[in-house]
């Protein structure tokens, strides 16, 4: 299971390119990740307000089921096509916050609802780097 600590590798995604990066694991079909879709939304649009933080969604499908997936939950990010025991997570949804090395700094595990999509955001705001968010 992913961890704090643990560095993540994805095939042609540029870890550097921000200082922080959150990465959504999803997967077509799954229940949960469709209840999480519209908190997904609001975070996703509060992270397109900061130029510093990227975002990437990794699904086990094919990038033309995956495509169609999150277009119909309105979730509009490059995505790319993994195992997800390669990002270490047991299953979807998950979200994880890392570094601009790949170092995950912060896990949500489970349907994003309000409490989880609050944590996450709160991970947004530059003044709250000293605090190590560690999600759940």
């Amino acid at each position: 299971m992913a961890k704090v600590g643990d560095r993540l590798t994805l095939d042609g995604f540029n870890w550097g390119a921000h200082r922080k990066n959150y990465v959504l694991a999803l997967q077509v079909g799954c229940h949960f990740c469709t209840a999480s879709a519209a908190e997904l939304r609001t975070v996703l649009a509060a992270a397109g307000q900061h130029s510093d933080i990227g975002v990437v969604a990794v699904l086990p499908q094919e990038k033309e089921a995956s495509h169609q997936y999150l277009a119909g939950l309105g979730i509009d990010v490059p995505f790319t096509q993994s195992r997800l025991s390669k990002l270490k997570v047991p299953g979807t949804p998950a979200v994880l916050m890392c570094n601009s090395q790949g170092a995950v700094q912060a896990v949500w595990f489970g349907q994003v609802d309000l409490r989880k999509q609050n944590e996450i955001l709160k991970t947004m705001d530059p003044k709250g780097e000293e605090t190590n968010a560690k999600g759940s």
